[in-house]
């Protein structure tokens, strides 16, 4: 018999050349059928990729290689962003030209180098001297302008206040009454340590406060003379608004830690002296903020303030102690806040039963 036809040849494939995605591993088309292995220094293959076309070009199903090293890095193994906090926070400039809010300062400086000017206000309504009502009659109010910086670890400051006081005999007799610059001090601190989190701090400062020359005693009233009258030669020991003859130098420091995404605590401790005065006061104050949302926080302080003098000059040593409650209003840039000083006690020159303090900052860096 015949022999059967030969079958006829297949169709040879269309030409065609290799399509490549833009990604640094190649990928061959459906077409062809043996790929030659691919070495890299952390890739290799010797796979036939599955395919698919879309738009003209050819997408692999699956990765085309295994890779023997991880090209990702796990985010708890990044070390934290100091440069930047992501989330606003409501330290500024405080009434005493420190990074805190209304007394009280805050270890927790930014990392960049970061300004801050500040204005803050406080009235006093003076009720007490040395701890006995019914003497003085006085208000007194301090406005002062801060000037801050902070930078890495350290941070630098000024303050200036403007002071006025109008001071009277409870009793009645000639008022006085003084206007002018404050005492003038000067900061400087360092963050001594803080913890890899950026959640707890502790920074160190040095202080001189000098005197503005605006001092005066306001015993003008026959009442003041009277209680004054006593063989130790008692005296006024500062002006309404918290002047003294003398310049201050103090030492102290501050602690801060994040207990939670809410709730903040800072603990300060100084120590300060007055040489010509003859005044040693040591001061302790704490505060919390309770962030209620990103730009609004409630704030609690107590600061107390324990005076020693020499020889008793200044009539008993004692210890003055306030109890501010008060908000903050902050965003990356702004800040606003006002606060009320409850008196607690009153031991040590005149103080007032009622006061109020407020402040405006800005910042930028």
């Amino acid at each position: 018999p015949p022999a059967p036809p030969a079958p006829p040849a297949p169709p040879a494939p269309p030409a065609q050349m290799p399509i490549y995605e833009s990604n640094p591993v190649t990928v061959y088309s459906s077409g062809t059928s043996y790929p030659q292995p691919v070495e890299t220094a952390e890739y290799t293959t010797t796979e036939v990729v599955p395919c698919k076309s879309e738009n003209k070009k050819v997408i692999s199903d699956q990765p085309v290689a295994t890779n023997r090293y991880e090209v990702y890095r796990e985010e708890k193994y990044r070390l934290p962003d100091e440069l930047r906090m992501t989330d606003f926070d409501p330290y500024f400039t405080n009434s005493n030209g420190y990074r805190g809010l209304f007394k009280t300062e805050s270890a927790l400086i930014p990392y960049l180098p970061t300004w801050n000017i500040g204005f803050s206000y406080k009235y006093d309504k003076i009720k007490y001297f040395n701890g006995e009502k019914g003497i003085i009659d006085a208000d007194s109010s301090v406005a002062q302008m801060n000037l801050n910086y902070t930078g890495h670890k350290i941070f630098a400051g000024i303050s200036v206040p403007y002071v006025s006081w109008t001071a009277k005999d409870a009793k009645g007799g000639k008022e006085s009454d003084l206007s002018g610059v404050g005492d003038t001090s000067v900061k400087f601190g360092y963050q001594v340590w803080k913890n890899f989190e950026g959640t707890h701090a502790v920074t160190l400062h040095l202080e001189g406060k000098f005197p503005g020359g605006n001092y005066h005693r306001p015993i003008l009233g026959e009442g003041l003379k009277t209680k004054l009258a006593d063989p130790l030669g008692r005296v006024v020991p500062q002006s309404p608004s918290g002047t003294t003859e003398g310049a201050w130098v103090e030492f102290g420091g501050a602690y801060t830690g994040v207990v939670n995404e809410k709730w903040t605590n800072h603990m300060n401790l100084a120590l300060a002296n007055d040489s010509k005065d003859g005044i040693t006061k040591v001061t302790l104050r704490a505060g919390t903020d309770y962030r209620v949302n990103r730009n609004f926080s409630l704030v609690g302080e107590v600061e107390a303030e324990r005076y020693q003098a020499d020889n008793d000059k200044y009539g008993k040593n004692g210890m003055n102690a306030d109890l501010t409650l008060g908000m903050v209003v902050y965003n990356d840039a702004w800040q606003a806040n006002i606060g009320f000083p409850i008196n607690i006690k009153h031991d040590w020159g005149q103080r007032g039963d009622f006061s109020v303090i407020a402040g405006i900052n800005h910042r930028w860096d």
